[in-house]
């Protein structure tokens, strides 16, 4: 089964790093538009005008003077005016961005001893009023070092400081842990997120003393997103959480005979449906029989002495809170059967535009079971909640084109989250979250409000704000009305 979550979040720039990022409030100046320390109101000095006016990069600290979008002649020109020259390795290296747009070092035009870089002819406008997010950033040059490494059972963990890059995987061969001094090469290796799990061919004993030694291979080395190299472990100490295995207590009962009868061949017991988790995962208690799990990194989790393995590949997206799925313990056994794995996919997408009052850009988030569902069978997606009182699904007719209310949506709270869950059964679902705080441009003279939409173009609604969406998408089982979405009605009174 494959379940699809989109998460709505902006985007960043592949391999570089932020070294700057703020909301300008655009004003007029002598310039243009933008902000201007030499102009009254429109300071960039002014958090009312932009929100963080410095930042400081290889130890020097620069100050904005101005940033301004302005036409000369025919040419329209962006500008930006520090109090000190960008030093020759940002003037190599920088790229700014507004919004989704970005305007690299390669194009720009850097006078005034350094202090000044403009940008020719581009596309780019805004209005006085309008509400612009800016970032500068740099490639990342920086070599992603160990955070810390932990075992269970078969499962040894290693987490780094950021993101790896999960296609660049090293050989079984170029790692050897040890444990109580024997050692052993791992029988598999993944890598998703921050973390790489090498899974172990014989349990860890608890109480065992465990390293693991990692040599830098000429290919596919461990590597953050840019393609920076890890280093080389040397007995890196590897915490040890395995669990000792439970026992029973002695029975005081006197044995009891009975008459022997013919039975077939006996079934071994199976093992007790008790999960422990890595780090980057957290399970919470059994309830109805079934698990909630919690994606903070990926990693991996041990069920029924057997290791189920959560890799997540993501592209550095925040979101409010994490995603999470409650899974049935007897799905959790298929997947156990199958592969043993349940994989989570990050990456960018472009849905369908939502109702009025929501922006949507960023990327989804794909869950593949490995495994079939059954009639009746669901395991529940959910995804950060809004918190408002009535959330309410919404369907979208592909027929109409039109959002209709379908049902109302079930708010949980999964391992001390706040969560909006819905039901995926034997169909794929997606859901939508969408993080979205509207402002109000102007008033009208119809009793609503002119709400900016994130294009900057005002429309009329009955509500100044909206926070959540979630759409959900049962392929297959309405055709023509496949696209479910949800909001706060609160926000519905203006």
């Amino acid at each position: 089964m494959l379940v699809s979550l989109v998460l709505l979040i902006a985007p960043r720039a592949s391999a570089q790093t932020t070294i700057w990022s703020a909301t300008l409030t655009v004003k007029s100046t002598t310039t243009g538009l933008g902000c201007a320390n030499a102009d009254s109101g429109a300071e960039c000095s002014s958090t009312s005008n932009l929100t963080d006016d410095d930042f400081t990069h290889g130890g020097t600290t620069y100050h904005f003077d101005e940033i301004s979008n302005f036409v000369v002649g025919s040419n329209t020109r962006l500008g930006l005016v520090v109090d000190t020259a960008f030093s020759s390795d940002l003037q190599s290296k920088l790229t700014f961005h507004v919004g989704t747009s970005s305007f690299s070092h390669s194009n720009a035009s850097f006078t005034g001893s350094g202090t000044i870089v403009t940008w020719f002819n581009h596309s780019l406008s805004w209005s006085a009023g309008n509400t612009v997010s800016l970032k500068l950033t740099v490639p990342d040059t920086t070599a992603p070092t160990v955070s810390s490494a932990a075992v269970n059972g078969t499962a040894l963990t290693i987490t780094y400081n950021e993101n790896l890059d999960t296609n660049s995987v090293p050989a079984l061969g170029q790692f050897t842990v040890t444990a109580a001094g024997s050692d052993q090469t791992p029988t598999g290796v993944t890598i998703s997120g921050k973390t790489v799990t090498l899974t172990l061919g014989t349990a860890v004993a608890t109480g065992q003393t465990v390293t693991v030694v990692y040599t830098v291979p000429t290919s596919n080395p461990i590597q953050d997103v840019a393609g920076n190299d890890a280093g080389a472990l040397g007995s890196q100490g590897v915490a040890n959480n395995t669990q000792p295995p439970t026992t029973s207590p002695p029975t005081t009962s006197p044995p009891t005979t009975s008459p022997s009868t013919p039975s077939g061949p006996s079934t071994p017991s199976q093992p007790a449906a008790i999960i422990t988790s890595s780090e980057g995962v957290r399970v919470g208690k059994k309830v109805n029989d079934s698990y909630p799990i919690t994606l903070e990194e990926g990693g991996s989790i041990v069920y029924r002495e057997e290791t189920i393995n959560l890799p997540v590949t993501r592209d550095e997206c925040m979101s409010p809170g994490n995603p999470a799925v409650i899974i049935p313990i007897t799905i959790l056994d298929r997947v156990l059967e199958g592969n043993g794995e349940i994989t989570f996919l990050l990456s960018e997408l472009s849905p369908p535009d939502p109702p009025p009052g929501f922006r949507m850009e960023g990327c989804t988030l794909e869950i593949d079971l490995g495994v079939e569902l059954g009639e009746g069978e669901t395991v529940s997606v959910c995804l950060p909640s809004s918190g408002g009182d009535e959330d309410i699904y919404y369907r979208h007719n592909e027929e109409s084109e039109e959002w209709e209310v379908l049902l109302e949506s079930r708010p949980e709270t999964v391992n001390e989250e706040d969560v909006l869950c819905g039901d995926a059964g034997a169909v794929s679902l997606s859901g939508v979250f969408v993080a979205e705080t509207v402002t109000v441009v102007e008033e009208t003279g119809g009793g609503g409000c002119a709400v900016a939409s994130a294009d900057g173009e005002g429309f009329l609604w009955r509500g100044a704000v909206f926070n959540l969406l979630l759409i959900m998408s049962v392929l297959l089982l309405v055709p023509g009305m496949s696209r479910f979405g949800v909001y706060d009605r609160k926000a519905e009174s203006g």
